[in-house]
């Protein structure tokens, strides 16, 4: 190979040398300024800091000619903040996409055309992962542009939370005086606490249902309307069980029947197979 050849591969080594060095110091920054994570809040940022408004659609030579590479800390900052950002929106987007697909299971009662709960332990944990991540939210530096929402959403889940739990105290407690309050025997010797039952009861089979044809969580909490309804119709179930074992005090005959013989007198032997909570003391 002559001095000139030598010359040549000499010259283009150097020139392939410096593009590799000219794209690793330069790529990262054009990298930093494509990411899909950058809002319009980050660009103003970015435009703040180099004092110049930047073209959004941004090449190599952009990069090149107005020396971006001499701000790569600065932009490459921003950029890690606008992913840490989009992550923290990420998380509050999969708690509202999992409340959203979230339902309230109902299966069928004893009697018909009339419905109760079905198994709730899907929703156990999803409340505590909701907690966890509105926390996290709450109190990370990369959460602070959302947390007008986070904390509308803080708000939701409780009110869903909430509400879950006084479905499932009301129902509890329905259950305990459905099998009792129901039977003839009942309305005869407690007309008034028969017909308090059977005006709640109505309550609870209109709400029941209405869960049974829309089981969206979401769409039934209507903004802790529901949840106050619950709270007055158990204020009520519980009224009555307070005046039911009032009533056995004051009623010599039901006073001295054991409770297993009281409930089997009132519900003639038809025990609740919702649990044992059927009996006329608190």
């Amino acid at each position: 190979m002559g001095a000139s050849e030598e010359d040549q591969h000499s010259d283009v080594l150097f020139h392939l040398d410096s593009l590799v060095s000219l794209l690793e110091e330069k790529l990262p920054v054009l990298e930093a300024l494509t990411d899909s994570a950058l809002r319009p809040r980050h660009w103003q940022e970015i435009d703040a800091s180099l004092s110049s408004s930047l073209p959004r659609a941004l090449t190599l030579a952009h990069v090149d000619q107005l020396a971006l590479h001499q701000h790569a800390h600065t932009l490459q900052q921003v950029a890690h903040t606008a992913q840490l950002q989009r992550e923290m929106e990420n998380r509050l987007k999969q708690i509202e996409e999992r409340w959203e697909e979230a339902t309230i299971p109902i299966k069928d009662y004893t009697r018909k055309d009339m419905y109760v709960l079905g198994d709730l332990s899907h929703l156990d944990t999803l409340p505590l992962e909701t907690d966890l991540t509105l926390h996290l939210l709450l109190h990370s530096q990369h959460g602070l542009h959302i947390k007008t929402d986070t904390i509308k959403w803080k708000n939701t889940h409780t009110i869903i939370k909430h509400t879950l739990a006084s479905l499932r105290e009301v129902e509890e407690e329905w259950l305990a005086l459905d099998p009792v309050l129901t039977t003839c025997v009942a309305q005869e010797i407690f007309p008034l606490q028969a017909t308090a039952f059977a005006t709640t009861s109505i309550f609870w089979t209109h709400i029941i249902t209405k869960i049974k044809d829309e089981p969206h969580i979401l769409r039934q909490i209507r903004g802790g309307l529901l949840r106050e309804e619950l709270v007055q119709a158990l204020s009520q179930l519980e009224g009555l069980r307070s005046c039911l074992a009032l009533r056995r005090q004051t009623c010599p005959r039901l006073f001295l029947l054991p409770d297993t013989d009281l409930l089997h007198l009132l519900t003639r032997g038809e025990v609740s197979p919702y649990g044992e909570r059927s009996i006329l003391i608190p």
